[in-house]
């Protein structure tokens, strides 16, 4: 019995000796952030613009849970110049004159006290900049659109920015000897900006003047047809057949040429009274568009 309940005993003293002897220790957790990528450097007229990859990570690899606490500090020249930064770019404000060389460094730091190692260093000389700006020749705005012409270029691609501030990234690039662009699916009522610059790879120019557009639906909808008036003492009734544009949102009736009732995308209009003269029909779209009028044919 002695030697039955011993045997039992035994598992549980393996099983405790060996709890606390299961490896080595775990390092302790870095909290410095993984060292910055300067992606590249873009002259824009006469100045350098640097970018890069926003850190995402802590120097061992696990993920930074609250990235917006993460800010950057741009080091120019070795040091010699130090900016503090929450964005991933920086546009030096230093003008930079041909054969002029600009060297920089990125550290991350996150809460304030967790530094990254610095960046490689990366550097650029200045090259002679573009003078010249995009010349548009003429420019409309249509229904769901916006059109502009350009004097056609060989040398140069075409940067696009639509509804931009920062002027970083280009909302379209346009290839050499490009002489328009359209921009469609846009929304009719709304205002949309629009500026240009010349780009010969990291090389950017000056931007044009800011272009600010409306689209609007300027297409007349479709009028209604079969347009009769039925008369039944001092009172009528005019009936139609609806207009076939998708877009109609009513319609308006006029006696002679002047406005005497409207009605939704109704078929039918009630004149409790209804003197001699005549009667027409136009519809309407949603962006206030007025079909040709139709005179109403009297059902005899």
């Amino acid at each position: 019995m002695k030697k039955l309940l011993l045997l039992c005993f035994l598992p549980f003293v393996f099983s405790f000796t060996m709890c606390g002897n299961r490896g080595d220790p775990l390092p302790p957790l870095q909290f410095s952030p993984e060292t910055p990528e300067i992606s590249g450097i873009d002259q824009v007229y006469r100045n350098f613009l640097v970018k890069w990859q926003p850190v995402k990570k802590f120097s061992d690899g696990r993920k930074l849970a609250n990235p917006e606490e993460i800010y950057y500090i741009v080091s120019v020249n070795f040091g010699k110049e130090k900016v503090k930064i929450k964005n991933t770019y920086f546009l030096d404000s230093k003008v930079v004159s041909e054969g002029k060389k600009r060297c920089y460094t990125i550290t991350a730091v996150y809460r304030g006290k967790y530094f990254s190692q610095p960046s490689e260093p990366f550097c650029a000389v200045a090259r002679k900049p573009i003078e010249e700006i995009p010349e548009i020749l003429s420019y409309v705005a249509g229904d769901g659109f916006v059109k502009f012409e350009f004097k056609p270029i060989t040398n140069y691609s075409i940067e696009v920015f639509r509804d931009s501030s920062l002027y970083i990234s280009p909302y379209k690039t346009l290839p050499p000897k490009t002489s328009e662009f359209v921009n469609k699916n846009l929304v009719n009522g709304k205002k949309y900006s629009y500026s240009f610059r010349f780009s010969e790879g990291n090389l950017k120019g000056r931007l044009s003047e800011t272009y600010n557009l409306t689209p609007e639906d300027r297409k007349l909808p479709e009028p209604p047809a079969n347009v009769f008036l039925i008369r039944k003492g001092n009172s009528c009734i005019i009936l139609w057949d609806p207009s076939p544009s998708e877009d109609v949102s009513g319609y308006v009736i006029l006696k002679d040429e002047k406005v005497i009732g409207s009605t939704g995308r109704g078929i039918y209009f009630f004149l409790p009274n209804c003197p001699e003269g005549s009667y027409y029909i136009k519809a309407v779209d949603k962006a206030g568009n007025f079909s040709k009028p139709i005179k109403a044919k009297p059902d005899n």
